[in-house]
């Protein structure tokens, strides 16, 4: 019964290959033809653009929207496709961003949504598709992140955003949390990844619920250094060649509700003691060891 679901449930994610469109921002001021282009009000792309070297399109006022049309905004593996620092308000969507070092890089301000797109992330281990670098209060949601490093990365007191219902393909950590608290990673699909999600040193806090991980090496990984309070529930972790989902030593008080680990090397491996599981959690066995390295 339970490989009966989680095959609907596969299929399922493997049919969202692609963002969810978002109607085109009415009202668009600027037109962006240029590589480098500094905008300060609404902006439009006007058509696909190639960028040979540096960034893309750099924001430089609150609540400016960046609408892609639908077009293709492409970089050579230096720079960033989307940019602002300490800005207020920012949405970026609706369309393809690729081979940037970074895809879409907010640092600071709060209040942005990044949404509807398909980052094509440069092919190296540094690369990130979305980074949130102490932005707050923010949305990712029906994003599409292939390839590089990172897709979704939240660092350095990015406290209290959403990551939803975004596909990560073949990255190696689907969403990755670092020195930040307070935010919900929710009903997200992570396929190929080697890492699905992980909630790495100081990630205090968050709720990591409804996500769907398949076919890596590890679902959800929680790191050992200085982890307090998640929440793991309702996720469906299946196929991965080590654990469904490994809570290291070191972390406290992570609590685990309801989750499936299926088809996995090891269901849910635990080194950390102060971890509360609450059945019914798992449908194969749990190792619970502090000897546990596979």
């Amino acid at each position: 019964m339970t490989h009966a679901v989680t095959g609907v449930i596969v299929a399922a994610a493997l049919a969202a290959v692609a963002p969810a469109a978002v109607a085109a921002e009415p009202g668009a001021t600027a037109v962006v033809t240029t590589c480098g282009q500094v905008v300060t009000e609404d902006a439009a792309l006007a058509a696909d653009l190639h960028c040979l070297s540096g960034g893309g399109i750099v924001v430089d006022a609150d609540d400016v929207v960046v609408d892609l049309v639908g077009h293709t905004l492409s970089g050579t593996t230096t720079g960033n496709g989307v940019s602002a620092d300490g800005r207020d308000g920012i949405v970026v969507r609706n369309g393809t961003v690729a081979g940037f070092a970074i895809g879409v890089a907010l640092q600071g301000g709060t209040g942005a949504r990044i949404e509807a797109l398909r980052v094509e992330v440069a092919d190296n281990e540094e690369a990130s598709g979305i980074l949130l670098d102490g932005t707050d209060d923010s949305g990712v949601r029906d994003n599409v992140v292939v390839g590089g490093g990172f897709g979704v990365s939240l660092l350095f007191s990015a406290d209290g955003n959403t990551v939803v219902e975004n596909v990560t393909e073949d990255v190696e950590q689907g969403v990755f949390v670092v020195s930040s608290s307070g935010n919900q990673v929710v009903g997200n699909e992570m396929v190929r990844n080697a890492a699905g999600v992980v909630l790495g040193q100081a990630a205090n806090r968050n709720v990591v619920e409804g996500n769907l991980l398949l076919d890596g090496l590890t679902g959800i990984y929680v790191d050992p250094d200085a982890n307090l309070d998640n929440v793991l529930r309702r996720n469906v972790a299946t196929d991965h060649d080590s654990a469904g989902i490994f809570i290291d030593e070191g972390t406290s008080s992570t609590l685990v509700i309801e989750n499936v680990a299926d088809r996995n090397d090891v269901g849910i491996a635990v080194r950390a003691p102060l971890t509360t599981l609450t059945p019914p959690d798992v449908v194969v066995p749990v190792r619970v060891t502090p000897h546990f390295t596979g």
